[in-house]
């Protein structure tokens, strides 16, 4: 599945999965432990073990490589995308801390995952 980027989404499993699923993966890969429920039920299924990471190392890279280069082009999205993957923290909350209006917070979020799942597909 991981051949080409173009392999890396299919039908099912969508950008955001992949996102949320590469929050977990780079908590496990710092040694943090995360222990929040998913709220997709579908995912819970997934998961090789409970609340550990159901996508390869491969396809973490691939992502964290796709945000790598959206920090480096577009810095505001690349830092709020990946705050919100990895605090898991709502867009409230997020405003709070980058000092920003929520909806401001849900538009570089929302910028950075479009960049993503462009990059991806490409």
């Amino acid at each position: 599945m991981v051949a080409g980027k173009s392999a890396m989404l299919d039908d099912i499993k969508t950008i955001e999965y992949y996102l949320k699923q590469w929050g977990i993966w780079a908590y496990e890969a710092r040694g943090l432990s995360v222990n929040y429920p998913s709220i997709n039920a579908i995912e819970r299924l997934r998961a090789k073990h409970p609340g550990g990471c159901s996508i390869t190392d491969d396809e973490a890279l691939q992502i964290d490589a796709a945000i790598g280069i959206l920090c480096k082009t577009r810095p505001a999205e690349g830092d709020a995308l990946a705050q919100y993957y990895l605090s898991k923290d709502s867009y409230r909350a997020l405003a709070r801390k980058m000092k920003k209006h929520p909806k401001a917070v849900s538009d570089l979020v929302n910028g950075g995952r479009m960049f993503i799942e462009g990059y991806l597909v490409e």
